[in-house]
């Protein structure tokens, strides 16, 4: 993970006081590849007629950062916010 993007938004996401806009920004900057992941898959999502879409990560620094972003109730919920899904681990 990124250590050049502070905290902050992630500590005001989880009190609840953050926009999604902040936490996205923050998730783009030092989760890069969880945010690309879940803006390649709701593409997909949007340009098909599959009910759900699921790509593996392919490797354990890019798994480790999918996780990060699922396993926080902040994060995960501003993402399916700004990309209008819903995700599952």
């Amino acid at each position: 993970m990124s250590s050049d993007v502070t905290p902050r938004p992630l500590a005001d996401a989880g009190a609840r006081t953050a926009r999604d806009e902040d936490v996205v920004a923050a998730v783009r900057a030092s989760l890069p590849h969880a945010y690309r992941l879940v803006a390649a898959l709701a593409d997909e999502l949007r340009s098909g007629t599959a009910e759900f879409a699921d790509a593996p990560a392919p490797s354990e620094a890019e798994r480790g950062q999918v996780r990060c972003a699922l396993s926080s109730e902040a994060i995960r919920g501003s993402l399916e916010r700004h990309f209008g899904v819903v995700l599952a681990s």
